[in-house]
């Protein structure tokens, strides 16, 4: 199995747009095992080359694993015009986002067409 994580979030793979922190996981001989072969075994420089900057590290993600943690504070948002607040994520969404990361596991999206 190989296990790789997101450095930069917006990267895009496998028909879906991945954040920052998170795990994806690849069974060998998988449809989306064949499609990795093609940049997991990039180097820095080459993901720097084609990307312009870091998407992703082979290995799980070394940082915390959830959104909520004790004292955890989201830097404030701004509205894009700097004339008041944005109202940032819920204790509760966060906590629904945490399950969902949960139940995906590291899978990533089958193809329509394998």
């Amino acid at each position: 199995m190989l296990v790789f994580h997101v450095v930069k979030s917006g990267w895009t793979f496998a028909g879906n747009v991945w954040m920052r922190g998170q795990e994806i996981k690849l069974e060998e001989g998988s449809p989306r095992w064949h499609e990795a072969q093609r940049f997991i075994h990039w180097t820095e420089q080459e993901q720097m080359d084609y990307y312009g900057g870091i998407r992703w590290r082979l290995g799980p993600w070394p940082f915390q694993r959830s959104y909520i943690s004790p004292g955890s504070q989201f830097q404030p948002l701004g509205s894009l015009d700097g004339k008041g607040q944005v109202a940032g994520p819920t204790e509760e969404q966060l906590r629904q986002a945490d399950a969902a990361e949960q139940r995906r596991n590291g899978g990533v999206p089958r193809p329509m067409f394998a």
